[in-house]
């Protein structure tokens, strides 16, 4: 009697299993769900200078970052007696490790391209981009007006 209980109860353990949904998760599904559900065309926090870092409004801090890239070469507009005023489109590049490089998004006077381009290999270090708390690589375009103080 008691092994014919036994056996009852372990037919309706195995029968009422079979209810249960028992779906195991494949980690790699979750992963590319997961990456389809970012957006990656958009970061959390922009790139910037550490005397940037209190700006949280964007326009502000791309204000910040433009105007400190424009006071550190207008030093070297002055040390290279430039005398002109001039807006030019760069395509500032901010690694993941801080790294920045700039590019010219129209062509100019060359002598003004060389002064940039030996301004943007002296800027300070930039903190990166970050999304979902992980740094990575950005790219913003920014316009840059430089004028010599004999030109204003």
């Amino acid at each position: 009697m008691y092994r014919l209980f036994q056996h009852i109860a372990l037919f309706a353990l195995v029968a009422s299993c079979s209810e249960f949904n028992f779906k195991k998760t494949d980690q790699v599904q979750l992963f590319e769900n997961e990456k389809m559900a970012i957006d990656w065309n958009s970061v959390d926090s922009w790139p910037t200078f550490e005397s940037c870092e209190g700006n949280e409004n964007l326009q502000s801090r791309l204000d910040c970052i433009t105007s400190t890239i424009q006071q550190h070469c207008e030093e070297r507009f002055q040390h290279n007696n430039l005398r002109q005023k001039d807006t030019l489109w760069v395509r500032l590049i901010v690694s993941n490790t801080g790294a920045m490089a700039m590019t010219f998004a129209q062509e100019s006077d060359s002598l003004l391209v060389t002064v940039l381009q030996e301004c943007s290999s002296s800027l300070p270090k930039m903190t990166p981009a970050l999304k979902r708390g992980q740094p990575v690589n950005c790219e913003l375009s920014l316009p840059l007006i430089f004028r010599t103080q004999e030109v204003q």
